[in-house]
């Protein structure tokens, strides 16, 4: 992908959108903006002027608010369930005087049956199944997602509680058709290798065999997700966060393929500029 437009590393920094916000030591700091301003870095890239941005698993918001402050033009819902999270980003989007940004307190299920559209999904450290509820209201909504999972293990689990939306369902991996020949109870031992713990503070050795083995691990359980996005006509590619801010790091990037009308119009655009 090629460099994104603005610049989220600055704007991270700032002291109303940090999302250390003070309360980390330098190490935890770092690795925080670092994450962050890598997965902004990504969705900005797919944001077009206008773009209606939702971020699910917001929390007190981070991601979304770097991005409303990154482009003006668009608007950003910060969806986040647990009522504490949602009342402090509704006091930082108060603090910092972002317009073009607002809370929904509620669940994935919740925020769809209002039947709000949107263009883009975010959301960074979506944990277990959430992942896979924010990855097919996209899907059904015919919008595109930028996340980054967490909690793989969860993918694996027999607990009901773990249910994040969507008709999400426990051990509903392999999704893909592609990858329906695995046996279940493979995938589910990789979806558990998946879940590197890192150490004291957050730090942990990229270069590790433990990181590595998990990492790969990642890719298959998210390659399962994006070839079930590419078998109901999206596109897609898998990325990384910055090298060492996270041991959870895989990006799924899905976007739509435009529809022949959408493309004969580009063409025409495109064409008429030329002329």
């Amino acid at each position: 992908m090629e460099a994104p437009k603005g610049n989220p590393k600055e704007a991270s920094t700032a002291e109303a959108l940090d999302p250390a916000d003070g309360e980390l030591d330098v190490g935890r700091a770092a690795r925080k903006r670092a994450q962050v301003e890598c997965l902004a870095s990504y969705a900005l890239q797919m944001m077009e002027p206008t773009t209606k941005v939702v971020e699910f698993g917001a929390g007190s918001g981070h991601l979304g608010l770097l991005l409303a402050s990154q482009r003006s033009d668009c608007q950003v819902v910060l969806v986040e369930a647990k009522e504490y999270s949602a009342d402090v980003a509704a006091r930082r989007i108060e603090g910092t005087g972002i317009s073009n940004c607002r809370v929904f307190h509620g669940t994935v299920d919740a925020f769809a049956a209002t039947g709000e559209e949107f263009d883009l999904a975010v959301g960074l450290h979506l944990c277990g199944l959430l992942t896979d509820a924010v990855l097919g209201l996209a899907r059904r909504r015919f919008a595109e997602a930028c996340v980054v999972p967490c909690c793989y293990g969860q993918v694996a689990t027999l607990k009901e509680d773990h249910r994040r939306g969507e008709g999400t369902a426990q051990r509903m991996h392999p999704c893909s058709k592609a990858m329906r020949m695995i046996p279940r109870e493979a995938f589910a031992w990789c979806a558990k290798a998946a879940d590197f713990t890192a150490g004291k503070g957050g730090a942990f050795d990229p270069k590790s065999d433990g990181f590595r083995t998990a990492l790969k691990c990642m890719r298959i359980v998210d390659t399962d997700r994006l070839w079930t996005a590419r078998e109901e006509g999206f596109e897609g590619m898998l990325g990384t966060l910055q090298q060492g801010c996270s041991p959870k790091c895989s990006v799924i990037c899905v976007r739509r393929i435009p529809k022949r009308e959408e493309a004969d119009e580009v063409d025409a655009a495109c064409d008429k500029q030329g002329a």
